[in-house]
């Protein structure tokens, strides 16, 4: 998938005064959809993002899908003829305002989607029996009183980083990009200490310790 091409659709998107042609708004969709799907025909075991999560990775500014989800029930409920995002930007929802969500949140917290060249920072191998950085070197350590998550992708690479809630996510990876694995781990000096793998699919998360020889 081209990344260029997701840049120019986050941009073009709401760019109501810009005309365009069928064929050009037809072109986004495809890319958006690609986006979401990226990867799935390399595994049939790759794990479906959960609808808020699809949220997220369609909306051009990737806003926070549980927050979104908040605001897609209540434009579910409305059985309104616009589309989502028109309703919510544009459209008759544009002045809804949430307690559980307020407006400044939806708008404040989007999540960092990586390009390929920003993901390469991001790539662990094992060497030696550590988990190490393939570009810097160095090992993964995570930090004491912090979330760190990683992601395998369909084509059996792994990411690692800390999570920053409504900036980081396990979708920033990948770019909303389908996944075979996902969880959150604890490492010192490259050694695996504690890993937990969660299933998009179902929801369940299993804890494991673990140790790598």
């Amino acid at each position: 998938l081209d990344f260029a091409s997701l840049k120019h659709c986050s941009v073009s998107f709401f760019d109501v005064g810009k005309p365009e042609t069928a064929a050009s708004r037809w072109a986004r969709a495809r890319t958006r959809a690609a986006k979401i799907g990226k990867g799935l025909s390399k595994d049939e075991k790759a794990q479906k993002l959960a609808l808020q999560h699809w949220l997220e990775a369609i909306d051009p500014r990737h806003r926070y899908g549980h927050n979104l989800q908040s605001y897609y029930d209540v434009w579910f409920e409305s059985e309104s003829s616009q589309p989502f995002f028109y309703w919510l930007d544009v459209g008759d929802g544009r002045a809804t305002n949430l307690d559980k969500c307020p407006r400044s949140n939806l708008q404040d917290q989007r999540i960092r989607y990586l390009g390929p060249r920003e993901r390469e920072a991001y790539e662990v191998i094992v060497e030696d029996g550590r988990l190490v950085y393939r570009e810097s070197g160095l090992p993964v350590s995570t930090v004491e009183g912090s979330k760190w998550i990683f992601v395998l992708s369909t084509s059996r690479a792994l990411y690692v980083g800390q999570k920053r809630k409504g900036n980081f996510h396990h979708s920033s990876f990948l770019a909303g990009g389908a996944a075979t694995a996902a969880g959150r781990l604890v490492a010192a000096g490259g050694a695996l200490k504690v890993h937990t793998h969660s299933d998009f699919s179902t929801g369940r998360v299993l804890a494991l310790t673990m140790s790598i020889d």
